[in-house]
């Protein structure tokens, strides 16, 4: 079982030669596969370090530190130049990993227990002492997770390596007591733990790691002490020089400490990740394999007092079963489990769990190898070398055929050539680009940069848009092309706000969307689509109010310039995503799954498949409408080839088909459901359908984009949505109902007037609900137009048609108060509580009338009333305040106003209630603490704090005149 006593620690050590001979191999193979461009995983990272984006690089010091070596290489090689360092640095990681597993002891017990112990012995003997450091090399380069960052800038490798060569150290220590290697060990890896939260986790591990080799008391002398918590500190320090050179060198200034606790904050966040119940199984399992590493596994039960039979069969046997188990283990997490960090969005901080891992695989084998000697045989087992052979083959070869296609598809060329065509897609000179998705405006720049200056965007991230920093970013780095100083003030901007700035942008220069989108900035502008993008022009409308379609001359370039685009590139993208999803499925079998070792889709091809499958429906969309249905069915086709779990093309395709736009047919978000229970549980609302896979262009479906449309204040799409429903529908009144309703708040009442009479005719005939809104359509229009009397005039006919409808009638009481008819007010009030009484949002409705008519006695009764049917109705706490300060009553009013104090929502409105019965009772103190916590507490500008502004002043006013009389 054991090694015999006369080969020595030396002898048994694997070669320096092999030791970089493995490494060697594993450079070429990462060599072989490197990315030359950016991966969609470094894109972020990479654009930080050489400062193509606003946000500097907050998070990772030493990467930060490295790549400022590089940043003075040509823009163009930055990227190439990264990855063939991090190549490099993945190397080393495995040289460092080959030289720890060959390093190690395998069994520290000689065959004789009862004779004392020899030399202790390290690797596997003979001329196979070189396959567990190669075993645990495969298991690790192999390894997706560790691949992907070792062909592509993650900014990981570096704290990997720092991890490596520290318990590597250690190793080194242990076998020949020098104690230059606890501290280098220290030093690197105080540095690796300012770049990676996981190597803080890590930390009493290794603290422990370097007590057990030294040992507690020699850790406590003076000099060894000192000098290793000199290490420490020394590479700490790079927490605090980081912080300093990037708020000297950022476009905004930024402050040394917050920076500092910004990152330190970071890494203690993450750390906290480890405590949550999801995590609470890989926090153990990150010391099991220094812990199985460390223990002196006893061989023979003679050590513990049992020189039975049975006692040594069941000592060996645990001692075996543990070592299996182990190495089972770490076989499994090399093929990444579905709960293995390299499935999750932390999987680069945790390759340091990984390598950990990685070691126990390649202990395991140098175990295994022990098993060919005995002290009762002259000539060496043969099984345990063929299962180690056996092993050492088919995990690589396990490894590859996983890996491979996922690794090639991620460093190929896809990403570059998208970035070159949206490159393309771009209007000569300057321009202003928009995007929704951040991704894409650094990819973007890092096009820029390998062409000359004809094309120079301004890039603003709209998701962003809004807050001060990115303004005071935006405004310093395009200062001589951005139409405002930086802001100094801590105000966001509002929506209007928004739009307003883009609008004074696109008044000097075109503006475009590198993508297709709707919302906010589609509001004041159409998309002319130009590839990729969508080339942004003020709206221009027809008398009806329809947005003035692009030419067929457009179109026509439009489809050519996809048909172009699909021969030379995307049909081979299909063919290629459609070919990785294939090997997906192949190792989604119900055998993989129980072992948990399917494989999820390649991020690459996730996010431009997506992309892709959007833009392409777009695409169809655009075509239905320009009323070629044949051509839209290819692209939805096409765009389903890209993205098959396009909702919105698969929605698409089947309004396409003949009926496809009747209302009776199956086409309601009841067949969505039934049809695509997986791809609709994907998604929380409706807004999160079309702006992850693009609009869709069916009757019902239009309606609810319509009403996505509406709840955003984005008017004029909603009514393109509706208007759209009523011409693919004509027969269907919804549509028609809601288009009245939204010309109403566009301010085109004549539209909107003739289209809610034409619906009148068929009142009868819509649900009470619709009944409500027609009525509230019908009025709102003649209001508009000026025809007040008629306006109120029908809401009492048409009311009264319908009185014995809730709906109507709760709609007339809004009505009346919106237009001030206070009499039908209380008259339809009293109808809504006859009709519903109990329902206390009706009595409030009526008290509110009652209010109106400054009938504060019955306001009072009515809100009373109100609250019994719901004691946590704010609102009618409230308004039976009010009542009870109008009638004097301000002991009552005070009891509500302290009840609404307790509730946050209301508390606002409770402080200016008691400040305006002090107002009446003219006590200046009261008014002056009640009104200022008003204003403390206010966020913003409000009705209430006007008032309160305005009386504090006419206090101090009066104050002022009284001391000059």
């Amino acid at each position: 079982m054991t090694v015999t006593n006369r080969q020595s620690t030396e002898s048994d050590a694997v070669s320096a030669r092999w030791l970089w001979g493995l490494g060697g191999a594993a450079a070429l193979l990462f060599l072989l596969t490197l990315n030359s461009w950016l991966t969609n995983t470094s894109l972020g990272l990479v654009a930080r370090w050489a400062g193509w984006t606003e946000q500097p690089e907050l998070g990772r010091p030493l990467g930060w530190l490295i790549c400022a070596v590089f940043r003075w290489l040509p823009a163009r090689w930055l990227p190439l130049a990264l990855n063939l360092f991090t190549a490099g640095s993945a190397a080393l990681v495995l040289v460092q990993l080959a030289r720890s597993v060959s390093i190690l002891r395998y069994d520290s017990v000689v065959p004789n227990p009862m004779r004392s112990r020899l030399a202790d012995t390290v690797a596997a003997p003979g001329a196979w002492k070189w396959l567990p450091p190669a075993f645990a090399v495969a298991a690790l380069a192999l390894q997706r997770s560790f691949w992907q960052h070792a062909t592509a800038a993650t900014g990981e490798m570096a704290s990997v390596l720092c991890f490596a060569f520290a318990f590597r150290a250690i190793l080194e220590y242990r076998r020949n007591a020098q104690e230059k290697w606890l501290y280098w060990g220290t030093l690197i890896y105080a540095v690796g733990m300012t770049d990676n939260w996981m190597m803080l986790a890590y930390a009493p591990v290794y603290l422990a790691a370097i007590i057990w080799a030294k040992g507690f008391g020699h850790c406590l002398e003076w000099r060894f002490f000192w000098r290793l918590s000199g290490c420490a500190l020394l590479g700490w320090s790079l927490y605090f020089l980081v912080p300093w050179m990037i708020s000297e060198r950022a476009a905004v200034g930024a402050d040394y400490w917050p920076t500092l606790r910004f990152y330190v904050a970071g890494q203690k966040n993450f750390l906290r990740i480890l405590s949550t119940p999801a995590w609470r199984l890989l926090a153990l399992t990150t010391v099991l394999p220094f812990l199985l590493l460390a223990v002196r596994w006893r061989s023979h039960s003679v050590q513990l007092a049992d020189d039975t039979h049975a006692g040594i069969f069941l000592t060996k046997l645990t001692g075996h079963s543990i070592h299996l188990l182990f190495m089972l283990a770490a076989l499994w997490l090399a093929l990444n489990p579905l709960f293995a960090p390299g499935q999750n969005e932390l999987n680069g901080a945790l390759l340091v769990y990984q390598y950990a891992w990685a070691l126990v695989a390649g202990y395991g084998l140098g175990y295994l190898l022990l098993f060919q000697w005995t002290p009762r045989r002259k000539r060496a087992r043969r099984w345990p070398i063929v299962s180690a052979v056996a092993l050492g083959l088919a995990l690589p070869l396990l490894l590859v055929a996983r890996n491979f296609n996922t690794i090639w598809l991620a460093n190929g060329s896809s990403l570059k050539e998208f970035a070159a065509q949206l490159y393309e897609d771009l209007p000569a000179g300057p321009t202003i680009a928009l995007s929704d998705e951040p991704w894409l405006l650094p990819l973007l720049r890092a096009e820029l940069r390998t062409h000359d200056e004809s094309k120079t965007p301004l890039l603003i991230e709209t998701r962003t848009l809004a807050t001060p920093a990115y303004l005071a970013q935006l405004a310093a780095r395009y200062s001589t092309r951005w139409p405002e100083a930086a802001r100094t003030n801590l105000t966001s901007l509002t929506p209007v706000q928004m739009t307003q700035l883009i609008r004074s942008l696109a008044a000097h220069e075109p503006a475009v969307y590198l993508h297709s989108s709707s919302g906010l900035f589609l509001e004041a502008f159409t998309a002319e689509p130009h590839g990729w993008t969508q080339w942004l022009k003020l709206r221009q409308m027809d008398e009806f109010g329809v947005v003035i379609a692009p030419s067929a001359e457009t179109m026509q370039r439009q489809q050519e310039r996809w048909e172009e685009r699909w021969e030379q590139g995307l049909a081979r993208r299909s063919r290629q995503f459609e070919s990785h999803r294939q090997q997906v499925g192949r190792w989604n079998t119900p055998f993989w799954k129980a072992l948990y070792l399917t494989i999820p889709t390649n991020e690459t091809v996730t996010l431009l498949g997506n992309f892709y499958g959007k833009t392409l429906n777009q695409h169809g969309v655009e075509l239905r409408r320009g009323e070629t249905p044949a051509a839209a069915t290819v692209w939805f086709e096409r765009a389903l080839e890209l993205a098959p779990n396009n909702l919105a093309a698969k929605i698409n395709l089947a309004a396409n088909e003949p009926g496809g736009n009747e209302v009776s047919n199956r086409l309601t978000m009841a067949w969505a459901q039934q049809t695509f229970p997986r791809l609709m549980s994907q998604y929380q609302s409706w807004p999160d359908v079309i702006g992850r896979n693009g609009p869709v262009d069916a009757p019902v479906f239009l309606c609810f984009s319509g009403f996505t449309y509406l709840n955003g204040g984005c008017v004029q799409q909603a009514w393109e949505c509706f208007n759209r429903s009523m011409i693919l529908a004509p027969d269907w009144l919804a549509p028609r109902l809601e288009a009245a309703q939204t010309l109403n708040v566009l301010g085109r009442f004549t539209n909107a007037n003739a289209l809610s009479a034409e619906l009148l005719t068929q009142e009868s005939t819509l649900s009470p609900r619709f009944q409500a809104r027609l009525l509230s359509a019908q009025a709102a229009a003649l209001w508009g137009l000026g025809q007040t009397n008629a306006a109120l005039d029908f809401i009492e006919h048409f009311t009264t048609r319908h009185q014995q409808t809730l709906e109507v009638v709760g709609e007339a009481v809004n009505l009346c108060e919106t237009f001030g008819d206070v009499t039908a007010g209380l008259k339809w009030s009293a109808r809504l509580t006859e009709l519903d009484p109990q329902n206390a949002e009706s009595f409030v409705k009526k008290g509110r009338a009652e209010l109106r008519a400054k009938d504060f006695t019955a306001a009072r009764n009515t809100l009373t009333r109100a609250l019994e049917l719901a004691p946590d109705n704010h609102t009618a706490r409230w308004l039976r305040a009010g009542a009870a300060v109008e009638s004097g009553l301000f002991e009552n009013a005070e009891k509500d106003y302290q009840a609404l104090l307790k509730n946050a929502d209301t508390s606002q409105s409770a402080l200016f209630g008691l400040g305006s019965i002090a107002w009446r009772q003219r006590d200046t103190n009261a008014i002056l603490r009640y009104y200022h916590a008003v204003l403390s507490n206010a966020p913003a500008v409000t009705p209430l704090t006007t008032i309160a502004r305005e009386r504090l002043k006419n206090l101090q006013d009066e104050a002022v005149n009284d001391f000059s009389n």
